[in-house]
């Protein structure tokens, strides 16, 4: 049951998901199994979604909404009048 699950979450979101179904491991037994392969499977899965999204250049569309959440257009202000 429990690898079935594993596949259906991995079909589920693919670009955030590697399936690896350790030999001889129970769940979450594949860092005592296998601690080599563990390692450097979670090394390569963190490069490649969090550093390459880190690391990437912004869209510029990106860019656009981020400034106009920290610096928002100006608005005209209201007509004063002013009497000396």
């Amino acid at each position: 049951m429990e690898v079935a699950f594993n596949e259906r979450f991995a079909a589920a979101v693919p670009d955030r998901s590697q399936l690896w179904i350790a030999p001889q491991a129970a769940h979450t037994g594949a860092l005592a199994s296998c601690p080599a392969a563990y390692e450097q499977r979670v090394i390569a899965f963190f490069d490649a979604v969090l550093l390459d999204n880190f690391l990437r250049p912004p869209k510029t569309s990106e860019v656009l909404e981020t400034m106009e959440v920290f610096n928002p257009p100006l608005r005209p202000a209201a007509a004063t009048t002013v009497r000396a």
